[in-house]
């Protein structure tokens, strides 16, 4: 499918993704772009099936410190948190323009010391191409972390190039200029059933517009008539255990997540397919500034999805360096590693800083048994933090990331990339 431009956010703020697919069915050298494009992006999976994800678990992620049991000791009051910032865009997909973010960190239940801080957090963006989008989300924590709960919506409208799909690595396919209209909106409740364990269930439902110029109409590029005016409504169940000491800034522990959307017509959509995406987070701390980080991820699309609900590559913290979208399949994995290094404190000022450094693999295919080492993309990066909230450790971050045949690019967001 195509470049797509993304709305989500971390640490309660908006991300924005926009960016180029490029396949071809006979292997062509790929021109190496002039400049890195820049790319905002969550921190956390998009789930909305759009070329524009808008996902509430992005626009308010998880927060601050999430233990099964209160501290032992007098308890600490809770205080509140605001962070916001604007984040200049350049890219070529969507043109020149400002984002901006706002979130909200504060608790429900000042009682209640053992549940993280609840999130409110807004965005959005506009460039000179006339793209644009906004979303709010709120995540709130309950009865000592007993219950989560998510609630979001997002609208926009994204020009852009889309491609022609379903072409491994190398080669440059046609494509035609697109304008894509987009609205969504999700819901999802967690219970603790038991130590660090969460199940629950959550809806999305998206609508999908897009339009062509009608010169373009014979292009090989244009999508599946179909899937011009789609609305998608799914209900599936969400597994997750969260053994981390932060879920903005872990030191330690380990986030697995497995959750199965059913789209079905009885939901308030149009269309019938599954989609299954598993990951699993580990933290490991390297002295008293530095930790160990490491991402694997897989996605699996069945049924009549529409082209843009099929797994994308290089989506959210899933190997920095490619076009969100530029390979595209069934089935995908990835895996990757981080090292984070803040520096001392001590330094005043320039104890806000810390850098990274990043590499992984992945892979897109129609099935997970036709995956090879030939079409292995590999992803390699480093990046630079800064402190914005002390008390949740939310950063502000730029990563520099490339991987094969030229791809490369600038991330600027909020949070890390997981």
């Amino acid at each position: 499918m195509a470049r797509r431009a993304g709305l989500a956010a971390a640490a309660a703020a908006l991300f924005f993704a926009a960016d180029a697919r490029a396949q071809a069915s006979e292997p062509a050298p790929t021109p190496t772009p002039s400049g890195p494009s820049i790319h905002l992006i969550a921190a956390n999976p998009s789930e909305v099936p759009a070329p524009v994800p808008l996902d509430a678990d992005t626009i308010a992620p998880s927060s601050a410190t999430a233990k099964a049991r209160p501290p032992a000791g007098p308890a600490k009051e809770r205080s509140t948190e605001f962070v916001a910032a604007p984040i200049p865009m350049s890219n070529p997909t969507i043109g020149t323009g400002l984002g901006v973010v706002a979130a909200l960190l504060f608790p429900l239940k000042k009682s209640d010391t053992v549940s993280p801080p609840a999130v409110l957090g807004v965005g959005g963006f506009y460039t000179d191409s006339h793209s644009y989008t906004v979303g709010a989300a709120m995540k709130a924590y309950m009865a000592e972390d007993h219950w989560r709960l998510l609630f979001g919506g997002a609208t926009g409208q994204i020009h852009y190039d889309l491609f022609l799909p379903g072409v491994g690595p190398g080669g440059t396919p046609p494509s035609i200029p697109i304008s894509q209209d987009v609205s969504g909106l999700q819901g999802e409740v967690l219970r603790r059933v038991s130590g660090t364990l969460f199940v629950g269930a959550k809806y999305n439902y998206a609508h999908t517009n897009l339009k062509i110029d009608p010169a373009d109409a014979d292009s090989p590029a244009v999508p599946p008539e179909r899937d011009f005016f789609v609305t998608t409504a799914s209900l599936g169940p969400r597994l997750q255990s969260d053994s981390r000491d932060s879920t903005f800034y872990p030191l330690r522990g380990a986030l697995f997540d497995l959750r199965a959307d059913f789209y079905e017509p009885a939901f308030g959509g149009n269309r019938t397919f599954q989609s299954y995406k598993a990951s699993v987070e580990g933290f490991f701390s390297e002295g008293d500034r530095g930790v160990l980080a490491g991402r694997l991820s897989a996605c699996n699309v069945r049924g009549d999805a529409p082209v843009y609900a099929l797994c994308l590559f290089g989506l959210q913290g899933d190997l920095r360096g490619y076009s969100v979208g530029r390979y595209l399949d069934r089935s995908m994995f990835a895996a990757q590693a981080e090292y984070r290094l803040r520096l001392p404190e001590d330094l005043g000022f320039f104890g806000k800083f810390g850098f990274v450094a990043f590499g992984g693999v992945g892979e897109v295919a129609p099935t997970f048994g036709d995956m090879n080492s030939e079409n292995l993309l590999p992803s390699g990066g480093v990046g630079i933090r800064f402190l914005l909230a002390k008390e949740n450790h939310i950063n502000f971050r730029i990563d520099y990331a490339w991987g094969k045949s030229g791809s490369k690019g600038l991330y600027v967001g909020v949070g890390e990339a997981f």
